[in-house]
């Protein structure tokens, strides 16, 4: 739940006593006004006692007292239903027995460590214990109707204790924000509450552990990272040649014994990453989480860039560990910022390791036994699994000694073959270890679908051989066919497999095929670096620029890759800069990497529809990158701004912020004119409904059935792409934000709306009052079109949406689908033909 209001499962009310009470709307009843009336919390000393001067309340709302400490329970509380003490300062709570009748306890928002249950709690239906400090939870088994289970932002390790309650089929729970958290890995908790139920059934055929982790090697070219790695393994290792350049990335592994565990081998998969420019823009894919790090550093020459790095790693994995390693070749020394750098990198492992790496012997082993010691610090390493999934882990690691890839039958034998024998089973253990980096098998592209590539580094060999290829590179500036794949890949082992490297080059976003060719490709990171030379009008330009903190290389790389199908001119194409067209109308989009920014104007016909393109674009681009900081800037359109080729600009979020709030003007700090925010946007973006915008759908529904919503828009996804959806819920608002002003926004300016009807949905006074009330205004009055889709057995017929065209098809709820990935199908095409209406409505 986090910072999410509890829409959905509360209602308030005004009291003598209270300004405000909260209670769960499934709970209310008339009397209960009376015993709200009657009871007054008492907080002293910062602690709050239940005893026989409470006179056994049914509801107790102690939220956002700063200085409640403790609850003390000296007597049992019977018929205490609801308990709120959300917001806090409590560090452990206890429960006892006794307290038989409770049904809903939020406790959010603490510091608790610890919570204990002394008895059971038969009627307990919701329990909220997100944004505390919990390490672990126990829970009663009989907790029987326990349905909600908020542990968001703790310190949780390992919820294999709760693995009873995951496997209920009416359970909802929410664990994102578990930073440690290894069972379930995080992998899967991102997959969602199906994939963390099916780990934990897998779980109880059998559990072994993982002894394995990746070990990633950084730093600029002929710092000495193959070095490094072979005194890793071997202290005695031969250095390598003056000419033995590592192209791309190399991958190896060693082993040493696991401390305590004889029988057990630590498995280190170790990197080594190509130092020159071309590899960085692949980082994105290859950098991952729950990994160890040794940026490398060349005393001699000097020329590390620690902050790049460093930024990149934190950008692109977290927090993971970094140990910085510096290469005195020579004897030389270099001094580096290291206070500093420790200071703003929290990721930094210290001590700094300094040595020659060609003759320092008693250092290398040091090193060795340091890095040995901090990755199997990895949260991951040991962790329970499923014995089956260690199991096949086991064989496909074999297997990939002599295969450097497999169909995907195969693999699913190698599944069966450890009692994995289900299809599906397979797959989805598949994905898991795709994401944990093990192998690479892309399940929803149409042709790598077949294979599972067990080598990582026959994909990395194939696509950096042809990245390195001197006659694509300098001759044919990037351009290449099918013949030079023919030409560069020609082991055995590739044959034939050529169009499933080219099918990885277009994954990993370098490379896409020219438009109307059959196999005619572009690499753009293989571009000229000279900026093209083409005519522009520049009088009645639109301008827009994107600034970032950090901005990570290859971006303007993959914006190409995406956009290519705008690309009619390839003589306006260079490395950092492309010009775009589109109906009589162009964009140049230009990245100046020292600056951090990304600069765009366009001239034309139609120039807010082709900037608003290329503006999702680049933000749908940016978002693929988790915590990177970046603002999109709009230019002010004053009379003086508005006449100059450098006008000043406001960061978009900030416009969007007062348009919200209904602040309609802005001052401009050259002008100082009061300038209205929505006709600046206006001006730029395609935001009026005269043109076709994009669609803006709203969705409504109960906290109770969260799965659902996500079930929904996994569905939806490609419409959001195929028909310009902008898909908004309440898991879009964001800390600290005003929710109910923020809904009523998003709500009146819908063009679809859709419910998710349930029991608890119509029980709900928020949604029932508000929501549905506005929404079937607005459709009455043709602003908005309505969807109600039946998700589990309700009296909807009851209600003011029985008027309404009810889907599935007759009101069937989609629960009682056998299959009911069939029902959400049914689902998002009844919802395709209704957004196709609302764009021909727009259209008149």
């Amino acid at each position: 739940m986090g910072n999410i209001p509890r829409r959905g499962l509360t209602k308030e009310f005004k009291t003598g006593q209270t300004q405000h009470i909260t209670m769960p709307e499934t709970l209310y009843t008339f009397n209960d006004l009376q015993t709200l009336e009657q009871f007054k919390p008492e907080i002293i000393n910062g602690t709050f006692v239940f005893d026989a001067s409470t006179a056994d309340p049914e509801f107790v709302d102690l939220s956002g007292n700063k200085d409640l400490k403790r609850i003390i329970f000296k007597t049992p509380q019977p018929k205490l239903r609801y308990l709120d003490a959300s917001s806090c300062a409590l560090q452990s709570v206890t429960i006892p027995a006794g307290c038989e009748s409770l049904e809903t306890l939020f406790f959010h928002k603490n510091q608790i460590t610890e919570i204990t249950f002394e008895g059971d709690c038969p009627k307990l239906e919701l329990l909220d214990l997100s944004e505390n400090k919990l390490t672990t939870l126990d829970l009663p088994y009989k907790f029987k109707k326990l349905g909600n289970l908020f542990l968001s932002k703790n310190n949780l390790v390992n919820l294999a204790n709760l693995s009873e309650f995951f496997t209920r089929d009416y359970f909802d729970f929410v664990v994102d924000g578990n930073e440690r958290l290894t069972a379930p890995p995080p992998e899967l908790i991102e997959k969602g509450n199906d994939a963390v139920v099916k780990f934990f059934i897998e779980m109880e055929a059998g559990k072994d552990y993982l002894y394995e982790a990746k070990l990633l090697i950084v730093g600029e070219p002929g710092a000495g990272k193959t070095t490094l790695f072979r005194k890793l393994k071997d202290t005695n290792a031969l250095l390598p040649k003056e000419n033995e350049t590592t192209k791309g990335i190399d991958i190896h592994g060693y082993t040493f014994p696991v401390k305590g565990k004889p029988k057990k081998k630590f498995t280190v998969n170790v990197w080594d990453f190509g130092g020159q420019e071309i590899y960085h823009a692949t980082h994105q894919f290859f950098l991952t989480k729950r990994s160890l790090y040794v940026l490398l550093s060349d005393a001699r020459k000097e020329d590390t860039d620690f902050n790049y790095w460093l930024e990149v790693i934190e950008l692109l994995t977290g927090k993971s560990p970094v140990i910085i390693v510096q290469n005195e070749k020579g004897g030389r020394k270099a001094d580096f910022d290291q206070r500093g750098l420790a200071g703003r990198f929290g990721n930094i492992v210290t001590p700094v390791h300094s040595l020659d790496l060609s003759k320092d012997i008693n250092k290398i082993d040091q090193l060795r036994e340091f890095v040995s010691f901090h990755i199997q610090q990895l949260d991951h390493v040991g962790q329970e699994l499923p014995a089956s999934w260690v199991a096949i882990r086991e064989e496909l690691e074999k297997l990939s000694n002599n295969n450097s890839y497999i169909d995907v039958n195969h693999y699913l034998d190698v599944c069966k073959k450890n009692n994995l024998h289900e299809r599906n089973r397979g797959l989805f253990l598949s994905s898991f270890l795709h994401d944990l980096g093990v192998f690479l098998h892309f399940q929803n592209d149409p042709i790598l679908k077949h294979w599972v590539i067990l080598s990582n580094e026959w994909a990395t060999n194939a696509v950096y051989a042809i990245m390195d290829d001197e006659e694509i590179k300098h001759n044919r500036k990037g351009h290449f066919n099918r013949k030079d794949i023919q030409r560069i890949l020609t082991k055995r082992e590739y044959c034939y497999m050529h169009d499933e490297v080219l099918q990885l080059m277009m994954n990993f976003e370098l490379c896409y095929r020219i438009p109307e060719t059959k196999d005619e490709y572009i690499a753009p990171q293989l571009l000229p670096i000279e900026k093209s030379k083409y005519p522009w009008e520049n009088e009645n330009n639109l301008q827009l620029r994107y600034t970032y903190d950090f901005m990570p290389k290859g971006l303007i790389s993959r914006f190409i890759v995406r956009t290519h199908q705008f690309i009619d001119d390839y003589t306006k194409l260079w490395r950092s800069g492309v010009v775009l067209s589109r109906n009589k109308t162009f964009a140049e989009v230009i990245e100046t990497y020292g600056r951090r920014s990304i600069q765009i104007r366009v001239a034309g016909l139609h120039k807010k529809e082709l900037l608003t393109i290329v503006s999702d674009h680049l933000d749908t681009l940016n978002k693929s990158y988790e915590g990177m900081n970046w603002d999109k800037m709009v230019p002010c359109n004053c009379e003086i701004c508005l006449n100059n080729d450098t006008p000043n600009f406001y960061k978009y979020a900030d416009l969007n912020r007062r348009r919200e709030l209904n602040k309609r003007t802005v001052e401009c700090p050259v002008s100082y004119e009061d300038v209205e925010v929505q006709k600046m946007l206006d001006d730029v973006f395609v935001t009026r409904s005269d043109v076709k915008s994009p669609l803006k759908v709203f969705i409504s529904y109960s906290k109770h059935d969260l799965r659902y919503l996500k079930k929904l828009k996994t569905f939806i996804t490609p419409l959001m792409r195929d028909k310009n959806l902008i898909i908004w819920d309440d898991k879009s608002l964001i800390p600290g934000e005003e929710w109910d002003k923020r809904i009523r926004y998003e709500l009146m300016s819908a063009d679809i709306i859709i419910f998710l009807i349930s029991p608890d949905f119509l029980a709900t006074e928020y949604i029932y009052n508000m929501e549905m009330k506005e929404a079937l205004d607005r459709h009455e009055r043709g602003e908005a079109r309505m969807i109600p889709v039946i998700i589990r057995p309700c009296l909807w017929e009851s209600s003011s949406l029985a008027r309404f065209n009810i889907i599935p098809e007759k009101g069937k709820p989609l629960s009682s689908y056998n299959d009911e990935d069939e029902g959400w199908k049914i689902i998002t095409k009844e919802i395709e033909k209704v957004i196709e209406g609302a764009y021909q409505i727009k259209k008149l």
